[in-house]
């Protein structure tokens, strides 16, 4: 699933301009008869990099609270990295069990419980321990890794 998703979003930023989905979340992906998921609701969808559309620079952040990147704050912030951090957040969910924000745990938000989890190396203990656990602990590690970079702030400089 999150394979299927990942690439979506990268058919989506392949695009000459790129489409930034803006709000990548676990209510928007869709699963058919077969298991195979597909991004929907293409609501806040936009067409980035065209300097002279009005609409991308008067247009305001949007998306859903705990999937926004932080670093998306003015509509001049806008990139594919926004969509990144967002699949980040899914990924963690996948990963976790857990919600992008859950208010009964501490920290409520998946990126402040599980970051330092991984960057500590204990992995699982992100891992949901009611799903099987993948049979090679290098895809385990690789999976974490993939979403810890996705959700690295902006601040810190070191972009994914």
């Amino acid at each position: 699933m999150a394979l299927q998703i990942a690439k979506a979003v990268d058919t989506l930023h392949a695009q000459n301009p790129p489409v930034i989905h803006r709000d990548i979340k676990s209510a928007n992906v869709l699963i058919d008869r077969n298991f195979n998921a597909r991004l929907g609701d293409f609501g806040l969808a936009l067409r980035c990099g065209v300097d002279d559309d009005y609409r991308i620079k008067s247009t305001p952040p949007a998306g859903t609270i705990g999937y926004l990147d932080p670093c998306y704050v003015t509509p001049d912030n806008l990139s594919t990295k926004t969509d990144v951090y967002s699949f980040g957040i899914f990924l963690l969910e996948i990963i976790s069990g857990r919600k992008a924000i859950d208010v009964g745990h501490s920290p409520s938000s998946i990126v402040d419980w599980a970051i330092p989890l991984i960057k500590k190396g204990k992995l699982g203990a992100i891992y949901d321990p009611r799903t099987v656990p993948l049979k090679d602990p290098m895809i385990r590690k690789q999976l974490a890794l993939i979403a810890s970079k996705c959700v690295r702030s902006c601040r810190s400089g070191d972009l994914p």
